[in-house]
């Protein structure tokens, strides 16, 4: 037997039809695929709708300026503040910069550490801001926004 012979004597025997998983009603199916056009549309408006933004964040520098004294007893002491700041709810994250500074305009003034701040508003900001303790060394501070 040939291969052509073979073809065509395998294209006549019956095949056998597998049934559909699932098999509808064709006046159904309109309803269905309405119902699955709805139920995207309102999947689509859950996830799409905007979510409530997270409250502003802020940076706290603190520049290298204060008055010369103790680094050890400064440095207890603004981590006494910053957990004081915690235990009224402010969130506060610090750190002292450790990457030696370098500005490419003469006389600035270094960052000499930094604390994240979020605050429901800039006054809220404001108002932690101004009782950082560097303050009171005779230091100076910047509040920066920052993005999410």
């Amino acid at each position: 037997m040939t291969d052509d012979e073979l073809q065509l004597a395998l294209s006549a025997l019956p095949r056998e039809r597998k049934p559909p998983l699932l098999r509808l009603p064709s006046r159904r199916r309109p309803y269905l695929q309405a119902a699955a056009a709805i139920l995207l549309l309102l999947l689509g408006a859950v996830a799409g709708r905007s979510w409530p933004s997270p409250p502003p964040s802020y940076v706290l520098l603190i520049n290298d300026d204060a008055a010369p004294g103790d680094e050890a007893s400064r440095v207890r002491e603004y981590r006494a503040w910053g957990s004081e700041q915690h235990i009224r709810g402010n969130t506060l994250a610090g750190a002292r910069e450790v990457i030696p500074p370098y500005s490419a305009v003469r006389n600035s003034v270094s960052v000499a550490g930094f604390f994240f701040i979020d605050a429901g508003s800039e006054n809220e900001a404001m108002r932690i801001a101004k009782s950082c303790p560097h303050l009171q060394h005779g230091g100076s501070v910047e509040l920066r926004r920052v993005e999410h």
